[in-house]
């Protein structure tokens, strides 16, 4: 994603980018609980909208340097 690699996790419901020393980048979808569905109106990302999320997501490039954020 993005030109790093990615893990769905054993959930099925969360997606993590790798390579990204001293941090975890994810994004889970779907319901809140597990085998059940959302509430009425509650919004939830589909695997579609987690691999948008993360393919643009822009990594600091320190991140121990609040400087380097955007």
């Amino acid at each position: 994603m993005g030109g790093r690699p990615a893990h769905l996790h054993r959930d099925g419901r969360t997606l993590e980018l790798l390579g990204i020393p001293k941090a975890r980048v994810t994004a889970e979808f779907g319901s809140p609980l597990p085998g059940t569905a959302p509430p009425a109106g509650y919004p939830t990302l589909t695997e579609a909208d987690a691999t948008v999320v993360l393919a643009g997501a822009r990594i600091a490039t320190d991140l121990t340097d609040p400087g380097t954020w955007e």
